[in-house]
């Protein structure tokens, strides 16, 4: 281990200070999942050229691909946390450990997260969908699953990169997979340049061959750049190092169980939409697919935060953990305020851009699709703050207990919430997007306390750090 005497202190001086380094750090995380977002877009204009049913499977495939998905993402987040620890102390062997335990943890959760999409039409089927939509969204899924092995490897080395502030490189990489994905899913789904037409599986087939394109750049990237190159992480690779396993998984699994119950949250929202009625089901897809956009803010930024959190913890400087929480809650709440001012002012423009002009039931999904955008204006604050709020923590190491406030907040509060009001007050589909505002709200009022509670002392703010 080349450990120094004193631990490096990535410490802002001021709070100004803080706000440039989360912002340069945040700006690629959040350029990179916009990259992804756009991907998914192209995906799905072209997914909608095959047809209805196609894209009926698509998004029933998708619903299933993202529960393992989310739970990846959450688990391996805790790479930056280990690795941004060790990087405040000097500590290559402590990177290099983390970030090789990352690997593992992406392959053995990949591995069978894979084999279980190739199982998913039976589920399906047996939870009633039907069966012609449940054999296409297996096509799709049987090599949906295999990416899911790639991005997990993915995520880990992405993370370790940014341990070191360099964001950009893989920005760009998968920036550069945009038009790859729309060239491959032309040859595949399509025929393009003489390739096999398989249609909806050929989407998937492109979604891996980018992802392999990706992962392989973000390799590359790791062994050539001049703040990682020092680490020679593929070395020794296969070599086990259980403690730093098992404390990857103390960290990780219970923020892949957070992602899990929101995803949750908001697949019962759609179903119980369902119950309402066609209309405001429609407008609910539509209203939740635009503040799913501006969601990417506050999540490339929980992920910045988690870094400089874990920055300062591993330097143990609690000044630097207070400057940079209050400084990301904040940034938070002033972008995610004036995104509420966007939505009140112009909802029913954006609303309308995702409808035909001859839709004969234009109107009424506008009307419905902009009272549920002025009620997503409120809950959207408490969504970042308790996203980026759960990043802090993170980098603290504190993940149990904002779990059982995921419990309690979404489940407890949010779904019977959102019933309550929807069916026994009568208040229709704004009753369930009220339930969202309590589920989110008492999970960002938890997590805000906890980070005021854990950051009062150095003894309670850095326990948990090894």
């Amino acid at each position: 281990m080349t450990q120094s005497e004193e631990a490096i202190a990535p410490v802002p001086k001021t709070r100004w200070e803080e706000v440039r380094a989360t912002v340069s750090l945040a700006g690629p995380m959040v350029l990179t999942m916009v990259a992804v977002i756009f991907m998914e877009t192209v995906d799905t204009l072209m997914i909608g050229r095959l047809g209805e049913e196609a894209l009926a499977a698509a998004a029933l495939a998708l619903t299933t691909w993202f529960i393992p998905l989310l739970f990846g993402i959450g688990l391996l987040g805790a790479v930056s946390s280990l690795t941004a620890q060790a990087v405040a102390q000097n500590d290559d062997r402590g990177v290099r450990r983390s970030a090789r335990q990352g690997l593992w943890a992406g392959i053995m959760l990949g591995a069978p997260s894979a084999l279980a999409m190739t199982q998913a039409e039976h589920l399906l089927i047996w939870i009633g969908q039907l069966p012609e939509i449940a054999s296409a969204a297996q096509e799709y899924l049987n090599w949906m699953g295999l990416a899911l092995i790639v991005i997990f490897l993915n995520i880990p080395l992405r993370l370790t990169m940014a341990s070191y502030e360099v964001t950009r490189p893989a920005m760009l990489i998968v920036w550069a997979g945009v038009p790859l994905n729309a060239l491959f899913n032309w040859i595949f789904m399509f025929g393009g340049l003489g390739g096999p037409e398989m249609g909806l599986a050929g989407a998937g087939v492109a979604t891996l061959l980018v992802d392999i394109l990706i992962v392989i750049g973000v390799a590359i990237c790791i062994t050539k750049h001049s703040k990682t190159k020092h680490l020679n992480l593929f070395q020794n690779f296969w070599r086990p190092d259980w403690p730093r396993f098992r404390q990857l998984m103390r960290i990780g699994l219970p923020s892949g169980a957070i992602g899990i119950m929101e995803h949750g949250l908001f697949a019962a929202a759609a179903v119980m939409m369902g119950w309402v009625g066609v209309t405001q089901l429609a407008s609910h897809m539509v209203a939740t697919q635009i503040v799913s956009i501006t969601f990417m803010i506050p999540f490339g930024l929980g992920q910045a935060s988690n870094i400089r959190i874990a920055l300062a913890a591993g330097a143990r400087n609690l000044d630097a953990a207070r400057i940079g929480a209050r400084t990301q809650i904040e940034i938070t709440v002033i972008f995610m305020a004036a995104c509420a001012v966007v939505y009140w002012l112009f909802g029913d423009f954006f609303v309308g851009l995702f409808l035909a002009a001859d839709d004969p039931d234009r109107a009424a999904v506008i009307g419905y699709g902009a009272s549920f955008l002025a009620i997503a204006a409120i809950f959207q604050i408490f969504d970042g703050v308790q996203v980026v709020g759960g990043g802090i923590l993170r980098g603290l190491n504190d993940t149990f207990v904002p779990m059982l406030f995921a419990i309690f907040g979404y489940w407890m509060i949010g779904v019977t919430g959102a019933y309550w009001l929807c069916f026994e007050l009568g208040l229709g589909g704004a009753g369930i997007w009220y339930g969202l505002i309590g589920g989110l709200g008492i999970c960002a009022i938890a997590v805000a306390f906890r980070i005021w509670q854990q950051t009062r002392t150095a003894d309670l703010a850095f326990s948990r750090i090894e």
